[in-house]
């Protein structure tokens, strides 16, 4: 049976996208032909291509972000409520800048390691953090705070590298107030004053708000 396929293009200033280019085909072919067939007519679809102008904007953090969520194609969906394309339309989309389509790699939309693959990162492998510390539906934030934080605060004050290891101690508390309180003021202060009893160091629970740090998470 023959279905309308859709070659879908992200067309980005700067750092949003305003508009949508498309172009459609209608085909009759499994679904791995049809990925296929869409990702060799790119160019040549993106020069007969037309434009559809998005209401509501988004940056390239924003698509990033729902990327990993699976959510990337919900940014661009008035497309294909324009075009009556029905639930879960074959599509491919390509970011494009300066008339220039960017293809370095292809992945499914809903994969998080879509950013952290090998073949994106010169050979070197990592773990994603949403993978990794996902349990069900909630997220084990304690091992994440473990992994990212105090097995770092042991090597380093081990190793004698007690500025680093103080650093990092510092990011931790300042992330998990985050955690505990929002984003507020005064919450590194608070957290201390709640949590921990310093006062036999002769020091007080303040810091300077140009001191804060919050690299959490970076796994």
């Amino acid at each position: 049976m023959k279905e309308v396929i859709y070659n879908i293009f992200l067309m980005w200033e700067g750092n949003v996208c305003c508009a949508i280019r498309y172009a459609t085909h209608e085909v009759e072919m499994d679904d791995e032909a049809a990925v296929t067939f869409l990702q060799g007519r790119v160019q040549a679809d993106l020069h007969a291509s037309k434009k559809f102008k998005l209401d509501t904007t988004f940056t390239i953090d924003e698509y990033n972000a729902r990327m990993r969520l699976g959510q990337g194609h919900w940014l661009y969906d008035p497309v294909f409520i324009a075009l009556g394309a029905g639930e879960q339309p074959l599509h491919v989309a390509t970011q494009v800048v300066n008339n220039i389509p960017q293809v370095r790699f292809s992945g499914a939309i809903g994969d998080p390691d879509i950013y952290l693959r090998e073949d994106m990162t010169d050979g070197v492998s990592m773990p994603d953090w949403i993978i990794k510390y996902t349990k069900g539906n909630t997220i084990d934030l304690s091992q994440l705070i473990n992994d990212d934080y105090f097995l770092a605060i042991k090597l380093t004050f081990n190793a004698k590298l007690y500025v680093s290891s103080m650093k990092l101690l510092l990011s931790a508390i300042d992330s998990i107030a985050y955690i505990e309180y929002g984003d507020k003021q005064g919450i590194f202060e608070k957290w201390l004053t709640s949590y921990a009893d310093i006062s036999h160091l002769g020091i007080i629970p303040r810091r300077a708000e140009a001191d804060s740090r919050r690299g959490f998470p970076s796994g």
